[in-house]
């Protein structure tokens, strides 16, 4: 039970957290995004959440091309399929 307890709230840390990180984005607020949105997949990974591991890896494949660093972006959403 404890166990459940504790991936809930990692699963619900790293969803308010992508939630941070997108409207971050949106407003321009970008610093260090990509390592945020690296954080973000460990936690999903942590907790075997392939659901929000897909939505993150998108989310930073989609960082990565509007930076223009498209092999990157390339191998992000190429990853694992």
């Amino acid at each position: 039970v404890e166990k459940f307890r504790l991936a809930k709230a990692v699963k619900q840390e790293a969803f308010a957290l992508r939630q941070i990180a997108n409207i971050s984005i949106r407003l321009g607020i970008n610093p260090q995004i990509i390592e945020l949105y690296k954080s973000i997949l460990e936690k999903y990974r942590s907790i075997s959440d392939r659901r929000g591991e897909a939505n993150t890896l998108q989310d930073l494949g989609n960082v990565l091309a509007d930076k223009g660093e498209w092999e990157c972006a390339i191998q992000i959403h190429t990853i694992e399929r």
